[in-house]
């Protein structure tokens, strides 16, 4: 093939074998395309998680009588249960929970997730990040359940619940209210 040079006075000709910047772009993007499908075919190239795309599902925040107010916690304060709406998720990796505590001694506290098997998870909330306002009054402490301590958990369908303990007896300590909670559930589809 022969092409005038810019100046229209001498032909340009290409050795046998060169190629213009736009043909090695071209080819570099058809390699690249090439071992994209072969680590593909082979299963490399990949995301490295086993399986599934990542889903989250969750309880929004609210009320623990589940209507307008929380519950007391004199000795012993529990939410009403609530469930999940269908949920795709498969292998649920972790929980976020959050509890709105009206309480002047969060530290005399104690408070458990209450799955659908029947088994309890300690909340640490006394480690728990603050997430804000609750709903009508108190503190919003969030806490991370990882996968390790939810190997039991076979599906998020049934019953959760959160119950939260005074424990301090003594009947002139301070008294609150568990206002609420919420709970959010991310893993794998």
């Amino acid at each position: 093939m022969v092409k005038l040079s810019p100046s229209g006075m001498r032909p340009m000709i290409r050795p046998k074998g060169s190629f213009t910047m736009r043909q090695f772009s071209l080819k570099l993007v058809c390699i690249s395309f090439t071992i994209s499908l072969v680590l593909a075919g082979c299963g490399g190239g990949g995301s490295t998680s086993s399986g599934g795309s990542v889903a989250v599902c969750e309880l929004p925040l609210a009320y623990a009588n589940g209507v307008s107010s929380g519950n007391r916690i004199d000795t012993v304060a529990q939410t009403i249960n609530r469930q999940f709406n269908p949920c795709a998720l498969q292998r649920v990796q972790t929980l976020t929970v959050g509890v709105c505590l009206d309480h002047a001694q969060i530290n005399e506290l104690t408070a458990e997730l209450l799955l659908p098997d029947g088994t309890a998870q300690n909340l640490s909330i006394q480690n728990a990040n603050s997430a804000g306002a609750c709903l009508i009054s108190g503190q919003l402490l969030q806490t991370t359940l990882s996968s390790s301590s939810l190997q039991s958990l076979r599906s998020l369908s049934g019953n959760w619940s959160v119950r939260v303990t005074d424990n301090n007896s003594t009947t002139t300590t301070p008294t609150g209210s568990l206002v609420g909670w919420s709970l959010r559930a991310e893993g794998l589809q």
